[in-house]
């Protein structure tokens, strides 16, 4: 027996048949792609109204929003805002306290200057809040006396003066030297802040044995800080020729 093959009819039916085939497949992957723009587009769409909508978007055509005369929001809103503006006035007052107490730390008293027995912003609120800022008052009282500590230190250090001020309305500056001989050295100055040039140098026993050539910076000159160098100079002088 001899195979001879398919008919000439039977192939052409095939081939026909397998074009048909390939079209149909065309045509659905052509409608997928529409499908699957058209579902993009619509994705796009629901997430651009979700966006709207979770920022408070409506439409005017076909929604109204109805305002509540005693919103809890807004009342609650109101009363924060009313609670910061009076924090915010009783912290200027309570600044401005301290500010004007804080010269008085310089005199090297801050305990004293400090006292606030009569500091009224701390007074005006009650329960946590005012044991939360008695504490922070607190704080504050001892971070004044750390910095104006300090502050005298570095003075010290640098200038080789340890100086005090006393709590007058016209004050005294009490000035004495490291290198001074005795314990109870020291110079006393009149101090007036509104007044140009308004150091004055007052008469104390410590002046009296002080050379006369270093005053001439102050008679002469009208210069505090030169006739303090000077002075310095001559007190180390001294020193080093003792030791």
């Amino acid at each position: 027996y001899r195979n001879q093959g398919a008919s000439p009819a039977v192939v052409r039916t095939a081939r026909k048949r397998n074009e048909e085939l390939q079209n149909q497949v065309l045509a659905y992957e052509k409608e997928k792609q529409k499908l699957t723009t058209a579902l993009e587009k619509a994705e796009a769409k629901v997430a651009e109204l979700e966006h709207h909508v979770s920022r408070g978007s409506y439409n005017p055509s076909k929604e109204k929003v109805v305002h509540m005369t005693m919103n809890p929001e807004r009342v609650l809103r109101n009363g924060r805002s009313n609670s910061m503006e009076e924090e915010i006035k009783r912290l200027k007052r309570a600044n401005a306290v301290l500010t004007e107490k804080f010269n008085d730390l310089i005199a090297g008293n801050p305990t004293a200057t400090l006292q606030a027995d009569n500091f009224s912003p701390l007074t005006s609120t009650s329960g946590s809040n005012q044991q939360d800022l008695g504490k922070r008052h607190e704080r504050l009282k001892e971070l004044f006396k750390q910095k104006t500590k300090a502050f005298r230190e570095a003075v010290y250090l640098l200038t080789g003066f340890m100086i005090d001020m006393t709590q007058d309305q016209n004050p005294q500056l009490r000035v004495r030297s490291m290198f001074a001989e005795r314990e109870d050295d020291h110079l006393l100055f009149k101090w007036q802040p509104d007044v140009e040039g308004g150091l004055h140098l007052l008469e104390t026993d410590f002046c009296s044995r002080i050379d006369e050539n270093i005053f001439a910076y102050l008679k002469k000159c009208n210069s505090v800080p030169a006739f303090l160098s000077t002075l310095t100079l001559d007190l180390f002088e001294k020193q080093t020729f003792l030791l």
